[in-house]
Protein backbone atom coordinates (compact mmCIF):
# COMPACT_ATOMS: atom_id res chain seq x y z
CA UNK A 1 0.00 0.00 0.00
CA UNK A 2 1.32 3.51 -0.94
CA UNK A 3 1.65 5.47 1.82
CA UNK A 4 1.67 9.32 1.48
CA UNK A 5 4.25 11.67 3.28
CA UNK A 6 3.11 12.23 6.55
CA UNK A 7 2.52 15.32 7.52
CA UNK A 8 5.67 17.79 9.08
CA UNK A 9 3.64 20.20 11.36
CA UNK A 10 3.32 19.95 15.01
CA UNK A 11 -0.17 20.15 16.19
CA UNK A 12 -1.40 23.32 17.29
CA UNK A 13 -3.87 22.14 19.94
CA UNK A 14 -3.03 21.37 23.86
CA UNK A 15 -3.41 17.78 23.54
CA UNK A 16 -3.66 16.42 19.81
CA UNK A 17 -4.23 13.12 19.46
CA UNK A 18 -4.04 10.89 16.46
CA UNK A 19 -7.00 8.22 16.70
CA UNK A 20 -6.69 5.19 14.52
CA UNK A 21 -9.79 2.80 14.56
CA UNK A 22 -7.95 -1.03 14.52
CA UNK A 23 -10.44 -3.47 13.13
CA UNK A 24 -8.21 -6.56 13.66
CA UNK A 25 -7.85 -6.97 10.07
CA UNK A 26 -4.79 -7.35 8.05
CA UNK A 27 -4.72 -4.34 5.59
CA UNK A 28 -5.34 -2.67 9.69
CA UNK A 29 -1.78 -3.34 10.31
CA UNK A 30 -0.76 -1.17 7.72
CA UNK A 31 -2.91 1.82 8.47
CA UNK A 32 -1.39 1.44 12.17
CA UNK A 33 1.84 1.82 10.34
CA UNK A 34 1.00 4.78 8.43
CA UNK A 35 -0.97 6.27 11.53
CA UNK A 36 2.18 5.70 13.71
CA UNK A 37 3.92 8.06 11.29
CA UNK A 38 1.59 10.90 11.42
CA UNK A 39 1.65 10.80 15.07
CA UNK A 40 5.61 10.64 14.86
CA UNK A 41 5.69 13.59 12.37
CA UNK A 42 3.21 15.66 14.37
CA UNK A 43 4.93 14.99 17.95
CA UNK A 44 0.79 13.61 18.99
CA UNK A 45 0.08 10.95 21.06
CA UNK A 46 -1.82 7.59 18.97
CA UNK A 47 -4.68 6.43 20.49
CA UNK A 48 -5.28 2.97 18.77
CA UNK A 49 -9.02 2.10 19.69
CA UNK A 50 -10.28 -1.70 18.36
CA UNK A 51 -14.04 -1.98 19.66
CA UNK A 52 -16.11 -4.60 19.93
CA UNK A 53 -18.44 -6.58 18.78
CA UNK A 54 -17.72 -6.25 14.62
CA UNK A 55 -20.11 -4.03 12.89
CA UNK A 56 -23.00 -5.99 11.83
CA UNK A 57 -22.66 -8.50 15.36
CA UNK A 58 -25.75 -8.53 17.59
CA UNK A 59 -24.65 -6.31 20.08
CA UNK A 60 -23.46 -7.26 23.45
CA UNK A 61 -22.69 -5.04 26.82
CA UNK A 62 -19.78 -6.23 29.00
CA UNK A 63 -20.84 -8.44 32.12
CA UNK A 64 -18.22 -7.79 34.65
CA UNK A 65 -17.06 -11.02 35.73
CA UNK A 66 -18.22 -12.99 32.66
CA UNK A 67 -15.94 -13.96 29.87
CA UNK A 68 -16.60 -11.87 26.50
CA UNK A 69 -15.47 -13.82 23.55
CA UNK A 70 -16.19 -10.80 21.33
CA UNK A 71 -14.23 -8.61 23.68
CA UNK A 72 -11.74 -11.38 23.85
CA UNK A 73 -11.37 -11.38 20.79
CA UNK A 74 -10.79 -7.70 20.63
CA UNK A 75 -8.34 -7.35 22.55
CA UNK A 76 -6.11 -10.55 21.45
CA UNK A 77 -6.40 -8.65 18.09
CA UNK A 78 -5.00 -5.10 19.14
CA UNK A 79 -2.51 -7.13 21.52
CA UNK A 80 -0.85 -8.57 18.36
CA UNK A 81 -1.17 -5.70 16.24
CA UNK A 82 0.80 -3.65 18.66
CA UNK A 83 3.42 -6.33 18.40
CA UNK A 84 4.41 -6.04 15.08
CA UNK A 85 3.85 -2.51 15.33
CA UNK A 86 6.58 -2.30 17.45
CA UNK A 87 9.39 -0.95 15.58
CA UNK A 88 6.62 1.69 13.76
CA UNK A 89 6.13 2.99 17.09
CA UNK A 90 9.09 3.82 18.41
CA UNK A 91 9.19 7.44 19.65
CA UNK A 92 5.66 7.42 19.70
CA UNK A 93 3.48 7.65 22.72
CA UNK A 94 0.92 4.84 22.20
CA UNK A 95 -2.62 4.78 24.18
CA UNK A 96 -4.67 1.43 23.56
CA UNK A 97 -8.37 1.55 24.02
CA UNK A 98 -10.87 -1.59 23.91
CA UNK A 99 -14.32 -0.26 23.75
CA UNK A 100 -17.34 -1.89 24.04
CA UNK A 101 -19.36 0.17 21.58
CA UNK A 102 -20.13 0.60 17.67
CA UNK A 103 -16.95 1.68 15.98
CA UNK A 104 -18.38 5.13 15.04
CA UNK A 105 -19.51 5.90 18.28
CA UNK A 106 -16.13 5.13 20.15
CA UNK A 107 -13.89 6.81 17.53
CA UNK A 108 -16.31 10.27 17.00
CA UNK A 109 -16.67 10.80 20.86
CA UNK A 110 -12.93 10.71 21.05
CA UNK A 111 -11.78 13.21 18.57
CA UNK A 112 -11.44 16.71 19.22
CA UNK A 113 -11.13 19.73 16.29
CA UNK A 114 -7.53 19.26 16.25
CA UNK A 115 -7.07 15.52 16.07
CA UNK A 116 -6.53 13.46 13.03
CA UNK A 117 -9.07 10.39 12.79
CA UNK A 118 -7.09 7.30 10.98
CA UNK A 119 -9.51 4.49 9.75
CA UNK A 120 -9.29 1.98 7.45
CA UNK A 121 -11.96 1.76 3.81
CA UNK A 122 -14.89 -0.02 4.62
CA UNK A 123 -14.92 -3.81 3.59
CA UNK A 124 -18.44 -2.80 2.06
CA UNK A 125 -20.84 -3.49 5.25
CA UNK A 126 -22.88 -0.74 5.86
CA UNK A 127 -23.61 -1.42 9.62
CA UNK A 128 -26.00 1.69 10.36
CA UNK A 129 -27.92 3.86 8.13
CA UNK A 130 -27.01 2.28 5.07
CA UNK A 131 -23.38 3.71 5.51
CA UNK A 132 -20.14 2.05 6.31
CA UNK A 133 -17.76 3.00 8.98
CA UNK A 134 -15.51 4.86 7.33
CA UNK A 135 -18.56 7.48 5.65
CA UNK A 136 -19.79 8.04 8.99
CA UNK A 137 -17.10 9.10 10.65
CA UNK A 138 -16.11 11.58 7.83
CA UNK A 139 -19.45 12.73 8.03
CA UNK A 140 -19.85 12.80 12.18
CA UNK A 141 -16.53 13.96 13.06
CA UNK A 142 -15.34 16.94 14.52
CA UNK A 143 -12.16 16.43 12.93
CA UNK A 144 -9.97 15.51 9.70
CA UNK A 145 -10.64 12.35 8.64
CA UNK A 146 -8.27 10.57 6.60
CA UNK A 147 -9.91 6.74 5.80
CA UNK A 148 -6.57 4.48 3.88
CA UNK A 149 -7.75 2.54 1.14
CA UNK A 150 -6.81 -1.01 0.53
CA UNK A 151 -5.45 -3.17 -2.05
CA UNK A 152 -3.01 0.13 -2.78
CA UNK A 153 -5.58 2.27 -3.78
CA UNK A 154 -4.84 6.06 -2.47
CA UNK A 155 -6.14 7.81 0.54
CA UNK A 156 -8.85 10.20 0.79
CA UNK A 157 -9.59 12.79 3.47
CA UNK A 158 -12.63 15.28 5.20
CA UNK A 159 -11.80 18.51 6.46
Amino acid sequence: MPMPEAASSPCPAADPRVVLGYDGSTSGVEVLRWAAAQARARSCTLEVVACWPDPGELFVHEVPGHFSSPRNRAVADLEHAMEVTREDCVGVEVVTTVANAHPVDALVSRCSPCDLLVVGASDGRKPRQGLAVDQLCSLLAPCRVVVVETAGRPMRATE
